[in-house]
């Protein structure tokens, strides 16, 4: 599951990054507003836009297999026959969910995305399908929530980046006032500044 960001600051420093310089990676800008600039992109772009269509499509199955599965529930439909529409949809819902607990399984990790899978095959092995496709749904919308927060995280780094400094003002003799002004890159670590 992946957000689209909303558009990237790209961030061009005038020398190459160092170790006192790190380089973020940058998502390269969509080009959504094309000659106007992306800055009028970010503040006409709509969330929707920023989340992939496939998640979007993902999120609206199993949610409308929640209802489906109540209403059939409700209405008294053979228990063999909600599960085969309540099997389906964790098929198509949970595919993103698996792959990365299959991830983190390989790690030896616990995450959000296993214990979530964990509970939605519970729910579905004793034939809760109604819970099974909503705590689904809870980790589709989580997903989403998480790729769009990281997203803004991003661009707010990307951001503060753009504010450092690409010179720094060093004293070039131990007991002298002579400063220069000298490449970020270039300066040692304990290299004496006013």
């Amino acid at each position: 599951m992946t957000a689209h960001p909303p558009t990237a600051h790209t961030y061009s420093p005038a020398s190459a990054p160092s170790a006192s310089t790190p380089a973020l990676p940058v998502d390269e800008p969509d080009d959504l507003s094309g000659p106007g600039g992306s800055a009028e992109a970010a503040a006409g772009e709509r969330l929707i836009d920023r989340i992939e269509r496939s998640d979007i499509l993902r999120i609206a199955v199993v949610g409308l297999a929640v209802l489906g599965a109540w209403v059939a529930g409700a209405t008294g439909t053979p228990g063999w026959a909600v599960g085969a529409v309540g099997a389906a949809a964790l098929l198509v819902g949970c595919w993103p969910l698996v792959v990365e607990a299959v991830g983190d399984l390989r790690e030896r990790r616990m995450s959000m995305e296993l214990s979530m899978l964990l509970a939605i095959v519970a729910a579905a092995a004793i034939g809760e399908w109604v819970t099974a496709l909503a705590v689904t749904v809870f980790a589709l919308c989580a997903e989403v929530l998480e790729d769009l927060s990281m997203d803004r995280g991003r661009d707010a780094l990307t951001d503060l980046m753009s504010f450092l400094p690409q010179t720094a003002r060093v004293v070039t003799g131990p007991h002298t006032d002579e400063v220069s002004e000298v490449p970020l890159d270039k300066v040692r670590p304990g290299q004496s500044s006013p």
